[in-house]
């Protein structure tokens, strides 16, 4: 654990002198991943029924930018990118094929990235043909937190509060990990998140692992989709366009199986994550 704190501090004293920009731009260029964090999300999707659903995701930790997707959406990244550096033929696209059956279906299709430089967080995700991103400061959280001190997955955690998207939340964060950062959007804490709720337990993230990684060994990168390749939206614009595909809606001079966000149709394979009654955010 020690070395795992030095490691850190060592890693982010390099970029902690890089200030802020006045006009925050969309990150560029890849980073390199230097903490992963394996978490597991228990969440109820059905709001009138206690039955629950688990999904585990991944936390990436580089030096400028954070990334926490699905750990299946991780696998087949990976594994598209083996088979994107071998020959195209009939025998690659057979073996791929074999193994991309094999992976669990992702419950989220969403990536958050956190860009430590501008404060800024990136929810992007694709609907349709069309990739989307809607960006928030991280100032969002308005956190409150307490003295009290709680073991928690092994890591001596201290007690915070918010309010977020309509939901009231708890969180254990440890300063053993010294990174601000966390699960889904969550960060703006003197270390990183082990644990978060909902006082009413619809989403309770919990960290299962957290590990260095070595570039030289098992190379982690970050990157973000370019910005010329996403259509920025709003949290409202992007959920009425859920909803309309969800259901089977489409305005009439629009082909059938097509979406309008922000006034423009977008065309192709819905990879919308499985409906919820129970929506993570309410506001």
């Amino acid at each position: 654990m020690k070395n795992l704190f030095c490691f850190i501090l060592t890693a982010f004293a390099v970029c902690a002198s890089a200030g802020t920009t006045d006009e925050p731009k969309f990150p560029s260029g890849a980073d390199t991943c230097i903490v992963k964090c394996t978490y597991k999300l228990t969440f109820k999707p059905d709001s009138l029924s206690s039955n629950t659903i688990s999904d585990y995701h991944v936390l990436l930790i580089g030096k400028r930018l954070s990334q926490y997707t699905s750990k299946s959406s991780l696998a087949v990244d990976s594994l598209t990118n083996v088979y994107e550096a071998q020959p195209l033929n009939q025998q690659t696209v057979q073996n791929f094929g074999r193994e991309y059956i094999k992976l669990a279906r992702p419950l989220i299709t969403f990536n958050i990235f956190k860009d430590k430089v501008n404060s800024n967080i990136y929810f992007i995700d694709q609907l349709s043909s069309t990739t989307y991103y809607i960006t928030e400061p991280n100032s969002v959280f308005k956190w409150v937190i307490e003295p009290t001190i709680l073991d928690v997955s092994g890591y001596k955690c201290k007690r915070a509060t918010t309010v977020f998207a309509g939901r009231k939340y708890e969180a254990w964060f440890t300063s053993e990990i010294p990174v601000s950062d966390g699960p889904y959007k969550f960060t703006g804490l003197p270390g990183l998140i082990v644990k978060v709720r909902d006082f009413n337990d619809n989403y309770v993230f919990q960290l299962l692992k957290a590990s260095k990684i070595s570039a030289n060994i098992n190379k982690i990168n970050i990157v973000m989709p370019s910005e010329s390749k996403c259509v920025k939206t709003t949290k409202q614009e992007f959920r009425n366009g859920q909803r309309n595909y969800s259901n089977n809606r489409s305005v009439q001079s629009n082909p059938p199986g097509s979406v309008t966000i922000n006034g423009r149709p977008s065309q192709g394979t819905n990879r919308a994550a499985p409906k919820s009654s129970n929506a993570l955010e309410l506001k």
